[in-house]
């Protein structure tokens, strides 16, 4: 019996040490492990199709995401639900790891079994994505009732994170001027909650989440039936806590009644499958090998096992005389 057969019924069971292992195993790019880790993924995944709830919060800098988040988290727990969070940090230029920054501004019980954080780092992706994104958000919604990926920032290519969660929530500072920005960059459709947060702020915030409600009344998310939620809060006094939570769960309900959790994630899988090839074939390359559309017509529901067979398709198809050297 491998190592991983050992740690994936303890990653099920939400056990942190079990699940920081595997992480680590994601984050070796050593060649050896890369066929059996996306064997033990492709197990969590289709174990993990209609559990847990995968949150994506985003905004600006000096939102107040992590304490937000914090106090998110603490709400949770009291509800007794189990918490995952993937931070999505900065990349650095030495190492090309994460900063750790979002991991520091945390405030949790580190000792508390229900409670796990792993940062990544984005290493260098427009948006703030890591190309590990992915597979992070499949171990820890194996493991956890609620998964939280919490993104560097706001910028147009943030739609990103819509390929990696359930829900998007969009965290706003009163008084910034981002409403604008968000229109202009078609940010304003991707959330499915937004929260106007720092309303101890007093009339600046009201006059926010005031210019918000205004602009949602001109979108629709484009699911359907969902009209995104405006709501104000207040991290420092853990004002709106509470309805933020009753909001998200609601869209998780929606979409389970709606036939569009499994749907959706399946459609994300095909995307990273799609988008990750690019990256590595480019577009011409995908395109001449056919990949994209038959991953389209196939009904995959494999996605780990499934990328490396195209990878090795590809690399056969595209350099045939590399192949026959060997």
């Amino acid at each position: 019996m491998s190592d991983l057969d050992q740690i994936l019924p303890a990653v099920s069971s939400g056990d942190k040490k079990a699940v920081s292992r595997l992480f680590n195993l994601l984050e070796d790019r050593r060649a050896e492990k890369i066929d059996e880790v996306a064997e033990a993924l492709d197990k969590l995944y289709l174990q993990s199709l209609d559990r847990s709830h995968v949150i994506g919060i985003t905004g600006p800098p000096g939102a107040g995401k992590s304490s937000l988040l914090s106090r998110l988290i603490q709400h949770l727990r009291e509800k007794k639900k189990s918490v995952g969070i993937l931070a999505i940090d900065p990349s650095s230029k030495i190492s090309g790891g994460a900063l750790l920054g979002d991991r520091i501004r945390l405030q949790y019980d580190a000792s508390d079994p229900g409670v796990f954080v792993r940062s990544m780092a984005s290493r260098g992706e427009y948006g703030g994505v890591s190309d590990r994104t992915f597979a992070g958000t499949i171990v820890l919604r194996s493991a956890f009732d609620v998964v939280f990926v919490e993104t560097v920032g706001v910028g147009q290519s943030e739609s990103e994170i819509a390929g990696f969660v359930d829900s998007i929530l969009l965290v706003i500072q009163p008084g910034s001027g981002d409403i604008l920005q968000f229109l202009k960059a078609g940010i304003m459709e991707l959330p499915h909650v937004l929260a106007v947060n720092k309303m101890d702020l007093g009339e600046p915030a009201q006059k926010t989440l005031h210019e918000v409600r205004a602009a949602l009344g001109h979108l629709h998310s484009g699911e359907s039936d969902w009209q995104p939620k405006a709501l104000g809060c207040s991290a420092l006094d853990g004002k709106g806590i509470a309805e933020i939570i009753d909001v998200l769960g609601r869209h998780r309900e929606h979409l389970t009644q709606n036939n569009l959790l499994e749907k959706n994630r399946t459609r994300q899988s095909i995307e990273w499958i799609a988008q990750s090839l690019r990256a590595m074939f480019g577009h011409r390359g995908v395109e001449k090998s056919g990949a994209t559309g038959e991953l389209e017509n196939s009904g995959m529901n494999s996605p780990f096992e499934t990328m490396q067979k195209l990878i090795t398709e590809i690399d056969t198809l595209l350099y045939p005389a590399s192949k026959t050297k060997e």
